[in-house]
């Protein structure tokens, strides 16, 4: 691709994400307000789901060419941005309250996910039945809250009045895929065209893979969190986050395992997933703090994200390639 056809598509690309942007977080605040739930509540589920789907795509089309550095890679190293870079800057940005509850819901199982994956990844594989019982764990765990849900008495009104608002619901849940396509779509082709003007200005692939490829399919959460905080709407990113992370996991990776068995290289088993199963940790002990996300939490957030950026470097010799 010529690199003035790559720069006027990253242009075009931004303007799409900015503006779908906004028809997203609109969208899901309003859906929100109509069904009578949280944001974060829808954050942690249709807004989740839709900008995981960059993830879900990238990790099964790479198992699927039987590339599975590339497929847990993208997931487990989604995970930490998601934590170490988004929620970080979400929380020194804006102070966030959260709820106990949603903490108990959610939290915590996205901990149990990834202590369950990681064990899965200790024989140095994760298989297809490995991938099959992940999922079916998933499966019953989203059954069990929905059942849970539709069973509290407040939620049955709520239920029984959507009739009056059906109309409503279909104009703002359109609106809420229009954005989410724009976001997802204006993501791959920032990435894809900025990849394009780094090969051109002659990059090294190697940067080009740290940088552009590694933060592009975590690009919507990043988008998501930063329209959330300027509309003041900063349950909706953590809730967001969260479930994100909880998909990546549970969803993305047992789906890509069931398409190929994955192979673990030894610096994602003995370096990244233990140090996402500390970052979790991590957040999940600043979350249960007072039950907010802040400006101190979010600086050790990031402080143990550029750790593991630097160290991961170091692992594969990049540093001293530079010095």
């Amino acid at each position: 691709m010529e690199i003035w056809l790559a720069f006027i598509i990253f242009v075009l690309a931004v303007v799409l994400i900015v503006k779908s942007a906004g028809w997203f977080v609109e969208g899901a605040s309003a859906i929100a307000r109509l069904l009578g739930v949280s944001e974060v509540m829808i954050g942690l589920t249709i807004v989740s789901f839709a900008t995981t789907a960059p993830e879900f795509v990238t990790s099964v089309s790479a198992s699927y060419r039987g590339d599975p550095g590339l497929a847990v890679g993208n997931a487990v190293g989604s995970c930490l941005c998601n934590i170490g870079l988004i929620l970080a800057v979400v929380g020194i940005v804006q102070v966030t309250k959260i709820e106990k509850k949603t903490l108990h819901n959610w939290a915590i199982p996205m901990l149990i996910f990834v202590g369950i994956t990681f064990a899965f990844s200790l024989n140095g594989e994760i298989s297809r039945i490995d991938g099959g019982l992940i999922l079916a764990l998933f499966l019953l765990f989203y059954i069990f809250l929905v059942v849970r849900l539709l069973r509290h008495p407040s939620n049955k009104e709520k239920l029984a009045n959507l009739r009056e608002k059906r109309e409503k619901l279909k104009q703002k849940a359109l609106q809420f895929l229009v954005g989410a396509a724009g976001v997802v779509v204006g993501s791959q082709l920032l990435v894809r065209s900025g990849e394009a003007m780094a090969k051109n200005l002659g990059v090294p692939e190697i940067i080009i893979g740290i940088t552009l490829l590694a933060m592009g399919t975590s690009l919507p959460e990043l988008v998501t969190a930063i329209v959330s905080i300027r509309k003041h709407m900063g349950k909706l990113s953590i809730g967001n986050i969260i479930g994100a992370n909880f998909l990546n996991l549970a969803w993305v990776i047992s789906t890509a395992a069931l398409v190929n068995p994955l192979t673990i290289d030894p610096e994602t088993l003995t370096f990244t997933f233990p140090l996402l199963l500390l970052l979790t940790a991590v957040l999940l002990g600043c979350l249960y703090w007072k039950y907010e996300l802040n400006r101190w939490k979010g600086a050790i957030l990031l402080g143990i994200y550029l750790a593991y950026l630097i160290g991961l470097l170091g692992i594969y010799g990049i540093i001293g390639a530079i010095f």
